[in-house]
């Protein structure tokens, strides 16, 4: 009885074994092929791809001693390209290495069509005509690509006058190098470019498996751009299929302008000594943001006097303009001619001015009594020729 169920038991834990076997070899298919003495493996023999995507797998041939093996794809589907490369070449074999621990490597780029259909897709890594790595891809609308883009500081805040400049990291997820080309796009009439980070010329950045590298992107606003909020796109892909995109916001500080000029345009007046003369300035806000505390000042002859109504401009709002009046008094012993006379606006660091020509007239008073003396004298005369004309 004992030796029955001794073999009852050994007969149930042979069949847990060979049903776990079974198990995991249908859940873990290999990634390897052999024949003989050639050893053909891959890291990563599925993966998920988008249609339109370029994807790369990385052959690895062993043997147990150096020899020249073919390589080759069966069962691509139609229309998709294949090519096996290595060396920076096309290649149809490659020569084994005997060391396990350092295999020869090629590199299989599979071009997944525009229009292909979401599914499996296997394919075969041949060699030597018999020896098959079984590849599969899985076509699906959206994958993650395995590129990931960051930065510290996805926003930042100046001036219209000055340059964004953002730092973004990329990050390489994946366990192959990867050669990045990159491209940056802003609103309508904005400068964008985007470098790598470490050599300003170079239009690409190439990243080894696992590792990180750097892009600089700079924007600058166009002349008389509104403060606000503008969104810049960065993508990067690679011609393996890997691909991220981040969004950055430059965001315009608003900056006032100032200008001062006159009312009508004209820049010069008239009056007389010791009176005052009212002229019209107008300080206008040509900037993007509100202009505060405005003053103006005078720069005059001698013992004249020139205020302004008001004598400064809280605030002009952005495109704007207020008007300000000159009140212009000559000296009192100014002779008559033209005179300049210098007018400034000022707003913190901004400052505008204009210049206007004085011309000083001689008070009329001074005719009137002009032409009484001519009278006086007249009658005088007049007066005087009566009187001896007679004689």
């Amino acid at each position: 009885m004992v030796s029955f169920v001794r073999r009852a038991s050994a007969a149930c834990f042979s069949a847990l074994v060979l049903v776990s076997t079974v198990g995991l070899a249908a859940a873990a298919p290999p990634a390897h092929a052999a024949d003989g003495d050639v050893r053909i493996t891959t890291p990563f023999p599925y993966v998920n791809v988008q249609p339109g995507q370029s994807v790369s797998f990385e052959i690895q041939v062993s043997a147990a001693t150096p020899k020249v093996v073919a390589l080759g794809v069966n069962r691509a589907p139609a229309g998709w390209k294949t090519t096996l490369r290595g060396g920076g070449f096309v290649i149809d074999g490659i020569t084994a290495s005997a060391d396990a621990t350092r295999p020869a490597t090629a590199t299989l780029e599979v071009q997944v069509p525009a229009d292909a259909k979401q599914g499996s897709y296997p394919i075969d890594v041949v060699g030597d005509g018999t020896v098959a790595i079984p590849l599969q891809l899985k076509v699906a609308a959206d994958v993650a690509q395995g590129v990931t883009l960051k930065t510290d500081f996805d926003r930042l805040k100046k001036k219209p006058s000055e340059s964004f400049d953002f730092t973004i990291t990329v990050n390489n997820n994946v366990p192959v190098e990867q050669v990045f080309s990159f491209e940056a796009d802003g609103p309508q009439g904005w400068a964008v470019t985007a470098t790598n980070a470490n050599e300003a010329a170079a239009p690409n950045v190439k990243i080894a498996g696992g590792g990180t590298g750097s892009v600089k992107v700079s924007a600058k606003a166009p002349a008389g751009v509104a403060g606000g909020d503008y969104p810049i796109q960065v993508a990067v892909r690679s011609d393996q299929g890997g691909q991220g995109s981040i969004t950055l916001t430059a965001v315009v500080a608003g900056e006032a302008g100032l200008s001062l000029g006159t009312s009508d345009q004209r820049l010069n007046l008239s009056g007389q000594a010791g009176r005052t003369v009212r002229k019209a300035m107008v300080v206008q806000n040509t900037g993007s943001a509100a202009l505060e505390g405005v003053a103006l000042t005078a720069s005059a002859p001698t013992d004249w006097k020139v205020t302004f109504e008001p004598a400064t401009v809280p605030t002009v709002e952005a495109g704007k303009s207020t008007e300000v009046v000159a009140l212009i008094r000559p000296s009192k012993d100014a002779v008559a001619g033209d005179y300049d006379l210098k007018v400034t606006s000022t707003a913190g660091s901004l400052t505008s001015d204009t210049s206007l020509r004085v011309t000083v007239k001689s008070s009329r008073l001074w005719g009137f009594v002009g032409v009484g003396l001519i009278v006086v004298a007249v009658v005088a005369l007049f007066g005087v020729f009566r009187r001896y004309g007679r004689r």
